[in-house]
């Protein structure tokens, strides 16, 4: 499985992809919510660094996310 951060500045160039994946029966949820306010991609969340790298999350933010996401998939899942 592939997973992509999108940045505020890159969300149109991923625009439209989850209508395929759903098309072909998969799900798609955008998340930049979790990582972005209105106008900025935080660097850092309370004391918590977001990104190991240019596209990859760090361990402890991913921890922290975790149930949210799985909240997200759960929801998900109960609706098919």
């Amino acid at each position: 499985m592939r997973t992509v951060t999108v940045v505020r500045g890159q969300r149109r160039r991923y625009r439209g992809r989850g209508h395929r994946h759903q098309g072909r029966g998969g799900q798609y949820a955008d998340l930049t919510t979790l990582f972005c306010t209105a106008d900025r991609c935080p660097v850092i969340v309370g004391n918590t660094l977001v990104y190991l790298d240019e596209v990859h999350l760090s361990y402890e933010y991913a921890r922290q996310l975790a149930p949210v996401i799985g909240l997200l998939a759960d929801r998900t899942l109960a609706r098919n």
